[in-house]
């Protein structure tokens, strides 16, 4: 017997006609899933709960793992900006030092030029050497004398105070 709504000979696109009404076919029929004992029943919620139990700590463990590799590589990036930062300051101080190291040198070579200048017989050698001057002979000296007046003459005029005390 051939069911209204199947297809004549499986590959007709027309619709075989049986001549009749067939009962409703859209209504499902309900499935009794429950198992006949009780027991089973109850072995297979705590079986489900178990799953569900390990899959939401698998989940939580899986985050926290994310988490944590998360922060480490953030720590991790953290302290290699730090270290770089860290490395410009030492290598500033570094050419810091040597340039006090190199003006330290030249100031002690200035000062001991300076000690060597203040020598008088220095200061005699660079006047003839370089300026061309000489001594002064006796014959060259020529004397002359002065009364030992005083010539400032004292003001007349009344001097105003520019300050106020």
């Amino acid at each position: 017997m051939l069911e209204a709504r199947s297809y004549q000979y499986d590959t007709n696109p027309r619709k075989f006609y049986t001549g009749y009404d067939t009962p409703n076919l859209k209504q499902k029929k309900k499935k009794n899933n429950k198992p006949k004992n009780k027991k089973v029943n109850k072995q297979a919620q705590e079986i489900r709960r178990k799953i569900n139990q390990r899959a939401k700590e698998n989940k939580k463990r899986k985050r926290n793992v994310i988490m944590m590799s998360i922060v480490i590589a953030s720590i991790v990036i953290a302290n290699l900006f730090l270290q770089s930062l860290a490395q410009e300051k030492i290598r500033g101080i570094n050419q810091k030092k040597q340039q006090i190291e190199e003006l330290n040198k030249e100031n002690a070579q200035l000062r001991l030029k300076l000690k060597n200048n203040q020598n008088l017989a220095t200061i005699q050698e660079e006047a003839t050497n370089r300026l061309g001057m000489k001594k002064v002979e006796k014959n060259e000296l020529i004397k002359v004398k002065v009364k030992k007046e005083d010539f400032i003459e004292p003001s007349t005029k009344n001097i105003v105070k520019w300050y106020n005390i």
